[in-house]
């Protein structure tokens, strides 16, 4: 070693050397190895060949795969390339943040995965996984009760009708009401009435309200689909025909 004019000044031996690299080493190993095992998340960690470096203790307890059987070999002997999203991102180089990813068809995960660089190169990739398969199953079990729930409140209304003829009409904006009160307004009149609208808009339920409203109870509400009849056959379906009206006729003659 030599001072700004050059002059010896001591030495260090190379033994000293590597020793205050290795300490240094292991100094950071201690706080990088209890930082790992301190957040619970499953953090794993492949180097440019794929090869697992770091594998968590929450990756073991997820993924049921202890680190002493994937560190040093390739991650893919253990998941399927089209399943890891970490080693897309170390062939693209592109990251993930909160990404919903299931790299087993019984689990699920959100997870977050970014390229490791050095002098800009991609040398590995790093992923943090958090195990949500607890929370998709209950989702789907909320899902499949509320369908459920709804489908019996369904056979329920049919079973007992709502003495409100608009029950089944959902929404309170000005042009529903409008509507509303102009059917309650034909209750004293037996006057036909054409309902028209775009397809969807619930025609039907409306036409069934002022049904409700106007006939006696108890009295059948027959839906037609008029586009089904042919226009020659219009008449006799809707009206009936006598026995012999015209050539094919049942001879027994048809309802309308």
């Amino acid at each position: 070693m030599t001072d700004a004019s050059g002059q010896l000044v001591g030495c260090l031996h190379q033994t000293d050397v590597m020793q205050a690299v290795f300490q240094s080493f292991q100094y950071l190993e201690a706080y990088f190895t209890t930082l790992i095992e301190t957040l619970d998340l499953s953090i794993s960690v492949i180097d440019e060949n794929s090869n697992v470096v770091v594998w968590s203790q929450v990756a073991e307890q997820i993924f049921s795969l202890k680190a002493k059987e994937l560190l040093g070999k390739p991650i893919t002997n253990f998941f399927s390339a089209e399943m890891l999203a970490m080693l897309k991102t170390l062939q693209t180089g592109e990251a993930v943040y909160r990404k919903h990813h299931q790299p087993r068809e019984d689990l699920f995960v959100v997870i977050n995965t970014n390229p490791i660089r050095l002098n800009g190169k991609i040398i590995g990739a790093v992923a943090t996984e958090t195990d949500i398969t607890s929370q998709v199953r209950l989702n789907q079990e909320l899902y499949d009760a509320t369908k459920k729930v709804h489908h019996l409140q369904q056979e329920m209304a049919k079973l007992k009708p709502s003495s409100d003829p608009f029950y089944e009409i959902k929404g309170k904006s000005k042009a529903i009401t409008h509507i509303k009160n102009m059917i309650s307004k034909l209750v004293s009149t037996k006057t036909t009435l054409l309902i028209l609208g775009e397809s969807g808009v619930g025609k039907e339920l409306f036409a069934r309200a002022l049904h409700h409203i106007r006939e006696e109870k108890g009295a059948p509400f027959v839906e037609i689909n008029c586009g089904a009849i042919p226009p020659t056959l219009f008449e006799s379906e809707l009206f009936g025909y006598e026995k012999g009206a015209f050539s094919g006729a049942d001879q027994k003659g048809k309802k309308g």
